[in-house]
This record gives C-alpha cells, sequence and structure tokens, in this order.
C-alpha cells in the first residue's frame, strides 16, 4: 500500500480507517489493480454513517492521487458518489449571550478573556487564531492579515485552511484588545498568549466548563465563529460579505450559517394574513 501524508507518512485516522475497509480485501493485489467497481464496492459494503463513507472514500482517493504523481498508476480510479449527510443545527450564542460571556471573563480575570474576545470578534478559526503574529497585524490601517494556521498535527503552516490568504478591518472593541495584547507581549512573535490547554487542544473543554459556571448554552470554541458568523448575519451584513471575512469558500458549507440566522426565511411569516379584522 502507498503511503502518503506529510513527508509520506499515512495520517493515523487514514491509515485506520484504510486498514479497516481495504487491507483484507485488497492486501495482495497491486495498487494498479484495483478497479473501480472494487473501490465502490468498499464504500457501499461498509456499515457506517454517510458521513464515514465519505471519509472512506476521501482516504483511497488520496492514496490514489500519491500513487497517480509517483507514476505507480496513469489514472485515479476512484468514482464520483454523493453522500446524503445529515447537516444537523449547530449551537451558537446570541449577542446578550456572548456579551455575557465576555463580561463574566473579565470580571473572573479568566485567563482564557483576551482569547474569547477576539475569537468572538474576528471570527478566525482556532489554529489561526494560535498562528497569529503581531507581525501580522496593521494598526495604521486597521487590518489584521490572516496567513497562517496550526493543523491537528499541532504545527504552523503557511496557509490558512482555506489556503489562502485573507484580511480584514478590526471592529472597535477588536482594535482596543489587540492594542493591549501587543503591549503585554511586547517582544513576543505571536498576538495571543500561550495556554496549556490551547496547546494540548483542550480549548473545547475549557470554554464548555465556563459557559455551564455561568449558565450559557454548552457550545464548542469553534461555535464561537459560528456565533459570529450568524450574528453578523442577523444584523443584516450581506452573506457574501462574511464569508469573505470568515474564510469560507463553499457556499453549499456557508448555508448552513444562513440557515442558523433564519435570514433566508425572513418576512416569510408576515406575507399571509387572510382574517378579516373581525376575526
Amino acid at each position: 500500500m502507498v503511503q502518503f501524508g506529510a513527508n509520506g507518512v499515512v495520517h493515523f485516522q487514514c491509515a485506520r480507517t484504510l486498514g479497516k475497509h481495504t487491507i483484507p480485501l485488497w492486501k495482495y493485489k497491486r495498487i494498479d489493480q484495483i478497479t473501480t467497481v472494487e473501490i465502490k464496492n468498499v464504500i457501499l459494503d461498509a456499515d457506517c454513517s454517510e458521513s464515514y463513507r465519505k471519509d472512506i472514500l476521501k482516504f483511497i482517493r488520496q492514496v490514489f492521487e500519491y500513487a497517480l504523481q509517483a507514476g505507480y498508476i496513469n489514472r485515479n480510479p476512484c468514482p464520483a458518489m454523493k453522500f446524503k449527510i445529515n447537516q444537523q443545527m449547530f449551537d451558537v450564542l446570541n449577542e446578550r449571550e456572548l456579551k455575557t460571556l465576555i463580561r463574566e471573563a473579565r470580571a473572573r480575570n479568566h485567563p482564557w478573556y483576551s482569547n474569547w474576545v477576539v475569537a468572538i470578534h474576528s471570527g478566525m478559526r482556532s489554529g489561526e487564531l494560535f498562528a497569529l503574529e503581531i507581525s501580522n497585524i496593521d494598526l495604521d490601517r486597521n487590518m489584521i492579515f490572516v496567513k497562517k494556521s496550526r493543523n491537528k498535527g499541532k504545527k504552523i503552516k503557511k496557509s490558512t485552511k482555506g489556503l489562502y490568504d485573507r484580511n480584514f478591518k478590526k471592529s472597535a472593541p477588536l482594535r482596543k484588545m489587540v492594542i493591549k495584547l501587543i503591549k503585554e507581549r511586547d517582544g513576543e512573535q505571536y498576538l495571543l498568549p500561550r495556554i496549556n490547554e490551547w496547546d494540548t487542544g483542550c480549548q473545547a473543554a475549557v470554554l464548555r466548563e465556563f459557559l455551564g459556571e455561568i449558565g450559557l448554552t454548552s457550545i464548542r470554541y469553534h461555535d464561537l465563529r459560528s456565533s459570529w458568523a450568524t450574528l453578523l448575519l442577523t444584523k443584516g451584513i450581506a452573506p457574501a460579505k462574511v464569508m469573505k471575512v470568515g474564510g469560507w469558500k463553499d457556499w453549499k458549507v456557508f448555508q448552513r450559517y444562513i440557515r442558523k440566522a433564519g435570514i433566508d426565511i425572513d418576512g416569510v411569516a408576515e406575507a399571509l394574513d387572510c382574517l378579516d379584522d373581525e376575526d
């Protein structure tokens, strides 16, 4: 089996998935002998969710893509398949709850206070916030340039998740916090303090615990970004602008935030009124 990934190393999840679903069938086959039909059967025969089937195909396609680039095969035989994945609504905090979170974190001098303020007012991903350098902040132009991100392997990549740089103007609260952080972290490379729980990937657990303490809805750290997007949409900011600032490239994915904000159904309830005044 061809190895792939950073420096030719198979990602653990990929290796585990491929080992479970392909090794028993293809262990003694050359990669150029595996057909499109065989790949499709592996996907369809897997006793799992549609989302997991999609992952299986993605990992198999990555292996064949590596083999194609290495010259082991002359085409990628992976089939084009559609998966019916149920997109459940996610939890977000509304404007009142976000203000409560920030107010309580400030009052209790919580070590994550400045981190949450920047996350809530920028819509940046956790990995992008982790990799945000002070040199990527232009106070004169009031701009933040998002150029890097930390991946799941905890390494700083010279690209964002969307694989393109973006920039945006700071709001007044964000600018105030950024100036404060720059002064506090004089001489440091990164804007936000290095917190142990963040470095170990426990930022969601910290947020959930604090939200429970102050009686707010339990959400993931990533849902601070979702809260940012839905709040802007409910305030009338054009979806295209929110997408651009937040770094979304896929319109289908972004529609989840539109549905959550409810702006796609605004005006429906008020459109019909067939009752007479006396009714």
